[in-house]
C-alpha cells in the first residue's frame, strides 16, 4: 500500500511540474518531439552471494532544462545463495522479474543528476535445497523506490548518455534490489538515450 501512495505521489508531482513547464515556455508550444528521448539501460548488481543483471527500456522527456520524467519498463535476474542464521549454506536461489515504473532525473548542475524512480515489479523466484535437491517456486510482488545519483552528458535534441548508483530505500524483503537478509544492494546502471526531433534551437 506504501509504495502505492508513493506512486501517486509521483504523478501528482509530475504533473505540478509539466503544468509549470506549459506555463514558462508556453511561446514554444506545450509538446515538442525535441524534448522527447528513448532509451533504455543495463544495470548490475552485487552483494554477499548475490548477482543481479537486468535491462531497463525507457521513454523520457526533458520539460525544462534542469528537469527529466517519463516511464519505463524492467526485466531482471538474479541469483543468491541462502545461509542458515549460523551461516551454514543451504542453497541457492534465483529469481526473475520483471516490471513497470517511472522516474524523474533533476540535474542541478550540468553533469550530474539526482534519480527517483518508483518502480512495482512481478517476481517468479525458485529456491534449490542443496541438501535433498529439491526445489521450491513461488510467484510474488513488491514495490521499490530507487533513489540514487548519476553523472552524464545530455544535449536536448541529440542524445542523452549516464551511469547512476541507486538504493532502494523501501524495506519489502521481496524487492529484487534487497538481498536475502533485507539489505539495500546497490544498483549500478549505465545507459543511453537519443530525442526523436530535430536538432534542438
Amino acid at each position: 500500500m506504501k509504495h502505492l501512495l508513493l506512486m501517486v505521489c509521483f504523478f501528482c508531482v509530475l504533473s505540478v511540474a509539466f503544468c509549470q513547464a506549459d506555463k514558462a515556455e508556453e511561446s514554444r508550444g506545450k509538446f515538442s518531439w525535441n524534448n522527447t528521448f528513448v532509451g533504455g539501460s543495463i544495470n548490475v548488481g552485487a552483494s554477499n552471494g548475490g548477482f543481479a543483471i537486468g535491462a531497463v527500456p525507457e521513454i523520457g522527456y526533458s520539460i525544462t532544462k534542469w528537469l527529466d520524467a517519463g516511464i519505463l519498463f524492467n526485466v531482471n535476474y538474479q541469483t543468491q545463495k541462502v545461509y542458515t542464521p549460523n551461516g551454514i549454506y543451504i542453497g541457492k536461489l534465483r529469481a526473475f522479474n520483471y516490471g513497470s515504473g517511472a522516474f524523474i532525473r533533476i540535474w542541478p548542475i550540468e553533469q550530474v543528476f539526482i534519480s527517483i524512480q518508483p518502480e512495482h515489479n512481478w517476481i517468479k523466484q525458485t529456491f534449490r535445497d542443496i541438501n535433498n535437491s529439491n526445489q521450491y517456486t513461488e510467484t510474488l510482488k513488491a514495490g521499490s523506490l530507487l533513489l540514487g545519483v548519476g553523472y552524464g552528458g545530455r544535449s536536448i535534441g541529440k542524445q542523452i548518455s549516464y551511469i547512476s548508483v541507486m538504493i532502494d530505500v523501501m524495506t519489502n524483503i521481496n524487492s529484487p534490489y534487497r538481498d536475502m537478509e533485507n539489505h539495500a544492494q546497490p544498483v549500478i546502471r549505465g545507459g543511453f538515450g537519443i530525442y526523436l526531433g530535430r536538432k534542438h534551437r
